[in-house]
């Protein structure tokens, strides 16, 4: 059920898995907070740039990124039983780290550093 009244990050905090269908921000959200989670897109329509390419590539052989609904379902099925199992694969969590790191690093002072930035 979904609240008016809730946060994102409180209903993302619900979430047993979350499935993103877009190039948006929940799923840098999603994998910055540690919550397993499914990406798929037609990447003909939705293009990723030179620097991303690789790290999809890693999310794709590690069954986090898909190019169609119909794999990225595959998947929900294979793991539906097991999905903190699935998530916690130490390769699987290697790979995610490097991703957040690389595009969604959390930063509890954002704000502070954000303005830091703005006086140049």
């Amino acid at each position: 059920v979904i609240s008016n009244e809730l946060s994102l990050d409180q209903l993302l905090s619900q979430t047993y898995l979350t499935i993103c269908d877009t190039n948006q921000t929940v799923f840098l959200e999603c994998l910055a907070a540690n919550i397993p989670t499914i990406i798929f897109w037609d990447t003909n329509y939705q293009e990723l740039s030179d620097l991303a390419k690789p790290y999809f590539k890693k999310l794709s052989e590690q069954g986090i990124f898909f190019e169609s609904g119909l794999a990225a379902a595959k998947q929900v099925n294979m793991i539906a039983n097991n999905v903190l199992e699935w998530w916690s694969e130490p390769e699987r969590k290697k790979t995610v780290h490097e991703f957040v790191n690389t595009f969604a690093r959390p930063n509890k002072n954002w704000y502070k550093d954000y303005k830091e930035i703005d006086k140049f």
